[in-house]
């Protein structure tokens, strides 16, 4: 009897443990499919690794390998279902492995969004992306192995403690990627509202990067899922007893998203070490200079070593991407590495030819460009801007500025904003003081010193200058009655609606009709502002004298090119009046725009009020008035080029005033941001320009006399002047800390909304830039925004 209990016990015993390492024989054929291709798969993406130097895809490889080793453990029990050593191979390695996968997916976010320049956008600071999601991961891998390993010692307790610790992981890793596609989805809708400038080019398919995010992401979750409900089920669980779950929810749905990868390959981003993010730190740049290179080109030089991707050997690419030695598409006029670099392009065919020597020979590094450096004889050159997507970053050499004359000789009726040309990219700042317009101080100092200190050379891009149309030059025509009466349009309107101040209305009155009978192309400007000027009498954006003005500006554009490749001191009052109604032309021009043009793509009316075009062209006028301020300082333009007492002013501390003190407390948006430098110096230029204006309130007559008129409309176009190019380019980025910024330039620019040619353009700046912070940055704008009458 006790003989029998003692039985029965040792059954009841046997049959409560009844754990198991299999329930069934590993599938050889299976096994051995599975490590062919998770091998196969991992040695081409360590070909790819080495091929794109994208190290963040280690971490995947590694995964791939473990997958491999993984299946090897299977064929190891397949013949030995008992060898817990082949157990413990198989699944720990095949179970941590997409944790493995996550991580590298969580780094792509992160250099995305910094490739983008979209930092403002995220839900969370972008040094916190990969932080945060690769933390998690880390846990979840650990947490995972860990409870592997404590099954591996052997106990049925242990057992049990393992998976409940790898249950744990698994829940982890779900609520991490939960996380993580939920922070992608929002960043991709923000961003598709909101594109910015570099998202807007072709260099980077940001769409195509994230959707395969979304994919795989989707793929791994659902595996994590199939794992947790495997293990929830237990040793004796439906799923774990039959070997074909495994194949169908881990093993082939692993090698989907490792094939995924492999075809739609994420690469060609931007490395943490070289971002610029508001919100976190960035490495500092050890040492800087301007060296020429190889091409005659300068570029910047900086004590870092980036990864060069290997490309096989070619003749044709450009010869920047020939000297990076990195695969060149070869795009004209400029090839995809090099849009996405913001460097020029440049083709060795293109250097051969004589004008490009003639060209490159004329600019030498130590002088400043003049607009002879602009064109060449028998090019057509339309001036009216357009949309501007290469902003400056930190590739772009510092020191130089592109300046782009582009032709459109189709222009005529409606003014299409996809027809309008480019005019003046970007002029670059050096570090230091800002650059100075070459305007004259009422202070005693020689005002031809600080150009040769603080501007920067401007030279024609390669790529810009091949853009150019070879158009002949033609003899101007003669003028006929409609422009005789566009003339007299122009005397007895348009030239004392300009400045509405009587000491300076005959300069425009009469001065500048005296150039422009003995230079064509200047009368031709001003007919083309006198026909602009009835159009927005005549309040239509469909006017004919839209057209006319500008039949008469294409023909200003062909005789300031010819006139451009001689400056001398007769031409040097018309080259600088041409500027100056150039500049009152293209804010004209931008407002007669149609409208349903701007409201079916509102991403042309951001781009026009954020100054994609008129920015770069009014900081541009430095090129024409550089080489003629000798000839115009002491001429009867000389008034038009002085800001009185400009160079004195210091606003220091906060006044006590209440706009100045809100723009004081503007600092703490970008208190932690690496760009506090430049959005520091920005501010100050920007209460500078306020105080400039308001010393006219309380300034006395004798004073004024003095100066010649009252120059208060020139305090907030003097902010785009003198701000460096490091904010214009924060701004085209468009980072909140910028564009705050630029809502109180656009209300100080409201207070023109009785210049003809300014109308508008304030309150459009300050909606445009609340409509793309949003409700999270309104409390910093309230003040600009009342002011225009928003709110």
């Amino acid at each position: 009897m006790d003989e029998s209990s003692a039985q029965d016990a040792a059954a009841a015993a046997a049959a409560a443990f009844d754990f198991k390492l299999y329930r069934y024989t590993p599938s050889l054929p299976a096994a051995i499919v599975s490590v062919a291709v998770f091998a196969a798969l991992t040695a081409l993406h360590t070909w790819r690794i080495f091929r794109a130097r994208a190290l963040y895809f280690t971490a995947f490889t590694v995964g791939g390998l473990f997958q491999t080793i993984g299946y090897c453990g299977r064929i190891w029990s397949h013949f030995d279902t008992l060898s817990i050593c082949g157990f413990v191979i198989q699944a720990i390695l095949i179970l941590v492995a997409p944790a493995l996968y996550a991580a590298s997916i969580y780094m792509i976010l992160g250099r995305l969004i910094r490739t983008v320049k979209a930092e403002h956008l995220l839900l969370i600071p972008v040094n916190w992306v990969t932080r945060i999601f690769v933390a998690g991961d880390v846990v979840a891998f650990t947490l995972q192995a860990g409870g592997g390993g404590v099954q591996a010692a052997g106990t049925l307790d242990l057992y049990e403690a393992g998976e409940k610790i790898i249950i744990a992981g698994l829940f982890v890793q779900i609520i991490v990627f939960g996380f993580f596609v939920v922070t992608s989805l929002l960043f991709h809708a923000r961003l598709s509202r909101n594109p910015t400038t570099i998202a807007l080019e072709r260099g980077t398919p940001w769409r195509r990067y994230l959707y395969v995010l979304y994919a795989t992401s989707a793929i791994i979750l659902i595996r994590s899922v199939f794992r947790v409900v495997e293990y929830l089920q237990g040793n004796k669980g439906y799923l774990i007893s039959h070997e074909i779950f495994l194949y169908i929810f881990d093993t082939l749905l692993m090698a989907i998203v490792m094939a995924i990868f492999l075809v739609w390959y994420v690469q060609e981003l931007e490395p943490k070490k070289r971002a610029q993010s508001v919100d976190g730190p960035r490495p500092a740049i050890r040492s800087a200079k301007i060296m020429p290179s190889s091409d005659g080109i300068a570029e910047r030089q900086t004590g870092r070593r980036y990864s060069r991707k290997p490309h096989s050997k070619t003749t044709t690419g450009c010869l920047q991407c020939r000297h990076r030695r990195v695969k060149c598409t070869e795009e004209r006029p400029a090839c995809r590495a090099c849009v996405r670099r913001d460097a020029v392009c440049e083709y060795a065919e293109d250097r051969r030819r004589p004008e490009r020597a003639a060209i490159s020979s004329s600019l030498p590094s130590s002088r400043n460009p003049t607009p002879r450096d602009l064109s060449r004889p028998g090019e057509s050159v339309n001036l009216i801007p357009t949309r501007c997507h290469q902003p400056h970053t930190d590739d772009t050499p510092i020191g130089t500025s592109n300046i782009n004359l582009s032709a459109d000789k189709s222009l005529g009726a409606g003014i299409a904003p996809s027809r309008v040309p480019a005019i003046l990219t970007p002029a670059s700042h050096t570090s230091g003081p800002p650059a100075h317009f070459p305007l004259r101080s009422s202070s005693n100092h020689d005002p031809a010193t600080p150009y040769s200190e603080h501007l920067s050379s401007s030279a024609p891009t390669p790529a810009t200058v091949s853009s150019l149309s070879r158009a002949p030059l033609v003899d101007t025509p003669a003028f006929g009655i409609n422009d005789l009466a566009l003339l007299h349009h122009w005397t007895v309107s348009t030239s004392i609606d300009i400045f509405k101040s009587a000491p300076v209305d005959s300069l425009w009155q009469v001065t500048f009709p005296r150039i422009g009978f003995e230079h064509p192309f200047v009368a031709h400007a001003i007919l083309s502002l006198a026909a602009l000027h009835l159009a927005y009498i005549s309040g239509t954006k469909n006017s004919p004298y839209v057209v006319e003005a500008t039949r008469h500006h294409e023909e200003a554009i062909r005789g300031f090119q010819d006139a451009s490749n001689s400056i001398n001191k007769e031409n040097s009052e018309a080259l600088f009046a041409w500027s100056l109604l150039n500049i009152i032309y293209v804010f004209s021009i931008l407002k007669q725009l149609p409208d349903e043009d701007e409201r079916t793509a509102a991403r042309l009316r951001r781009d026009r009020v954020l100054g994609m075009e008129w920015i770069p062209m009014t900081r541009g006028i430095n090129a024409v008035l550089i080489p003629t301020y000798q000839f115009l300082k002491d001429g009867p333009m000389s008034s038009l080029m002085t800001l009185g007492n400009w160079n004195e002013l210091d606003p220091g501390e906060a006044l006590p005033e209440p706009v100045d003190s809100q723009l004081c407390r503007l600092k703490e948006t970008w208190a932690n941001s690496n760009d506090a430098k430049t959005y520091d110096e920005a501010l100050h230029i920007l209460r500078k320009c306020r105080m400039y204006v308001l010393q006219f309130k309380s300034m006395n007559p004798q004073t004024l006399a003095q100066w010649g008129f009252n120059r208060e409309w020139a305090g907030p176009s003097t902010f785009i002047h003198f701000v460096p190019q490091e904010y214009v380019s924060l701004l085209h980025q468009r980072q909140p800390p910028a564009l705050i910024l630029f809502a109180y330039f656009g209300a100080f620019m409201h207070a023109l909304d009785d210049y003809w040619f300014f109308e508008g353009w304030g309150k459009d700046i300050v909606e445009v830039v609340d409509d793309l912070l949003g409700s999270y940055w309104r409390s910093w704008i309230m003040w600009p925004i009342e002011y225009v009458g928003l709110s």
